[in-house]
């Protein structure tokens, strides 16, 4: 119980379980979302060994479960986006050290956990809530605790909301356990990697040499930005065999698709925000009379709630903060329009109050066949409690939580939704004293609670609000709507469709090399259709209209081609490679001027078109010397810094922002000392760094298949 209660200090128990009850609604509209298509259907693939959508979803769902348990919070659209990508590629690289570990023979017993377990320093063990108070370090004796207390649960003796958060704290631990020995085994197999690549006197020596020794040059530039393009022509002989140069830059593992779309976001004309304005003032005339402040924000549809609870001044929004500086106690601020969230606002402010910001509390569940039955044991407890008895021994009898947890004003500031019972729990838990015990009625039965320890006072403010979002009509939609459609209808090849799109009045947007795991288009939400659309076209074929966003936007999009798995065609990247081709280009071009100049000394180079000097300090080996000439990082002049003859000026030297020319000042060694042991170390983590590509190509060997596109 202990155990559970530190998780439950994180928010009330009510609002934890209304946060359950959420997930479980999204969790099925998931599956819901899903039979449409057969549940075994595949949404990838890896060494030949396929995955189901329903295992797929329930691993989504499973991590979704943890995180949104440690977080408190329900998942945005965009985080769960994220955490989907997590899972799969959390799968894809557990599945990669599986199958080379099993080559290999490498596991992980359960006595090598258990001595992890032991030990409590991994990482994964300080996220959890097993964390001893004293040390902040991972505690195995309440891990044991919670495991034991679990396996003996009475599941008739405590309400159903706590067994629900048992469930879910030991669906964690398992989920964490798992999750602990995957990463053991993938840090036992890169540690053999890694112990593969050695380092030796002469590297470390060569490696302290490199950081060690300094030079600072007086440096000449001519920045390619002095000469313009026109200057050279790049022909596409040459653009091919700059591509033949860098084709494995180009070189796709999975299919891509290269679109064009018209994306048109939809939003409020001038009759619909007057429209929302006048509701807002009506709003108005209502809190001005007083009343029942949640029905007239609730009919008002505003996008905030009322409770009857006092709020921190930094929880209220912005535009309500400033605006209360100056109201009274009472006063209705009229309606205003605010840019920074484009809405129209006003409020009630009902008065002020001098409040706890955070409480400890601690509490007695009691839930019987009945509720007179669960009454009449409450009011035996509380009695109790009032006569003197000990809070501790009245949970060992009844259960309940005998250490305190805390809960802040947060906790129901930042919580989605609040319903009748959570805000009669806030506002008793707040308004209580030190020390005092209240006998409370709750869904199910009651709720014996006391109040130990009140900390930071604070100000704060009940506020009624109403503040509505200056959106689109139905009206105002169905134009946008209309005039996207007849487009399509009038323009329904793709040399239509991207001839005609600027003269109807829509932007016409590309994008090439579109991958099937990017789940948007253009990045907006709800575009997943089109996304599935994209990939099971024919080049050359026209979308349906489909409605994206949160309903605000519209698109439409024409496949222009397919790039098969393999190297892009030159003719698809040759645009891309131009710049490169002018550099270079430009590069011979300010050379030769530099061979026809012939300096000899750093004054001689001032008769060279375009140049520019200045002091380059302090260059290593070991690192990129930048030049703020160019604004440009340059690895080539980073050699010199160990080359470099005092007083001879060097021959041009072709970098990535222009020509330069350097004459060594002077040679320095920092005072640093050589430390073989600690050399080793700093070489050993460059080392794992250059190792840990390998991951790419047992990523590549693995034919990797991700289908999910298809589904979610």
């Amino acid at each position: 119980m202990a155990t559970l209660g530190k998780i439950r200090s994180k928010g009330p128990l009510i609002v934890i379980v209304v946060g359950a009850a959420l997930l479980a609604f999204i969790a099925g509209d998931a599956f819901n979302g899903m039979s449409a298509v057969n549940r075994s259907a595949e949404v990838g693939e890896i060494y030949g060994e396929k995955l189901s959508a329903l295992e797929y979803q329930q691993m989504v769902e499973e991590y979704t479960d943890v995180i949104e348990f440690t977080q408190g919070t329900n998942l945005t659209d965009e985080q769960a986006t994220l955490l989907r990508d997590q899972v799969w590629q959390n799968y894809v690289n557990n599945q990669i050290v599986a199958h080379e570990a099993e080559r290999l023979g490498l596991t992980v017993s359960d006595a090598e956990l258990q001595s992890i377990l032991t030990e409590g320093t991994h990482p994964i063990l300080r996220q959890t809530p097993f964390i001893n108070e004293k040390t902040g370090l991972f505690d195995k004796d309440a891990l044991q605790k919670f495991l034991t207390e679990y396996e003996k649960l009475d599941r008739n003796q405590i309400p159903a909301e706590y067994q629900e958060q048992y469930d879910r704290l030991y669906n964690y631990w398992m989920h964490q356990e798992r999750t602990l020995r995957q990463s053991r085994l993938a840090e036992k197999y890169q540690q053999l990697i890694s112990g593969s690549v050695l380092s030796n006197k002469l590297e470390l020596e060569a490696n302290f040499a490199n950081r060690s020794n300094t030079a600072d040059f007086q440096i000449a530039a001519i920045p390619y930005s002095t000469l313009p393009d026109s200057v050279v022509n790049v022909s596409d002989a040459e653009l091919k065999a700059l591509y033949d140069q860098k084709k494995e830059n180009y070189r796709q593992w999975v299919e891509t698709r290269d679109i064009q779309y018209i994306s048109v976001p939809v939003k409020a004309s001038a009759e619909d925000r007057a429209a929302i304005e006048k509701e807002v003032q009506e709003a108005q005339a209502l809190l001005e009379k007083g009343g029942d402040y949640k029905t007239i924000v609730m009919d008002a549809e505003s996008e905030t709630n009322f409770y009857n609870l006092y709020q921190t001044k930094a929880s209220l929004p912005r535009d309500v903060q400033d605006r209360l500086t100056t109201a009274t106690a009472g006063q209705t601020v009229p309606t205003y329009y605010n840019s920074l969230d484009n809405t129209f606002n006003t409020f009630t402010y009902l008065g002020s109050t001098t409040q706890a910001d955070s409480i400890k509390f601690r509490q007695i569940p009691v839930s019987r066949a009945t509720l007179e039955e669960a009454q009449k044991v409450a009011d035996s407890i509380y009695t109790a409690l009032q006569g003197g008895a000990q809070f501790a021994d009245m949970v060992k009898k009844y259960g309940g939580i005998e250490e305190g947890q805390w809960l802040t004003s947060a906790n129901y500031e930042n919580a989605p939704m609040l319903d009748a019972t959570s805000e009669q729990l806030f506002s008793t838990v707040f308004n209580m004293n030190s020390g005092e015990i209240r006998n409370l009625e709750i869904p199910g039965g009651r709720l014996i609670v006391q109040v130990q320890e009140k900390r930071a006072p604070v100000e704060k403010y009940k506020v009624a609000l109403v503040k509505r979002t200056a959106t689109f009509s139905k009206e105002t939609y169905s134009q946008a709507y209309n005039k996207l459609s007849a487009f399509l209808s009038q323009n329904s090849t793709l040399e239509q469709f991207t001839a005609n799109a600027a003269k109807s009045g829509f932007l016409l947007q590309r994008r090439d090399a579109l991958y099937s795991n990017e789940y948007y288009i253009g990045r907006l939400q709800g575009s997943h259709e089109a996304l599935r659309w994209a990939f099971e076209a024919e080049v050359g074929d026209i979308s349906p209209l489909y409605e994206c966003g949160a309903n605000d936007h519209l698109l439409v999009l024409a496949l222009t081609g397919i790039n098969p798995e393999g190297y892009l065609p030159f003719e698809k990247v040759k645009e891309q490679l131009r710049p490169e081709a002018i550099r270079e280009k430009k590069a011979e071009h300010i050379m030769a001027d530099i061979r026809k100049a012939n300096p000899a000394t750093m004054a001689a180079c001032q008769n060279i078109s375009g140049v520019q000097t200045d002091s380059l300090l302090h260059v290593n080996f070991s690192m990129p010397a930048y030049v703020s000439l160019t604004r440009s990082s340059e690895p080539v002049l980073s050699a010199y810094a160990q080359t470099a003859t005092q007083g001879k000026l060097t021959a041009p030297v072709k970098g990535n922002g222009g020509v330069y020319l350097l004459s060594l000042v002077e040679k320095e060694k920092t005072a640093e000392k050589y430390d073989a042991n600690a050399e080793r170390q700093r070489l050993r983590s460059q080392q794992m760094q250059a190792v840990s590509r390998f991951m790419q190509d047992l990523l590549i060997q693995s034919e990797v298949k991700d289908k999910r596109y298809l589904y979610f």
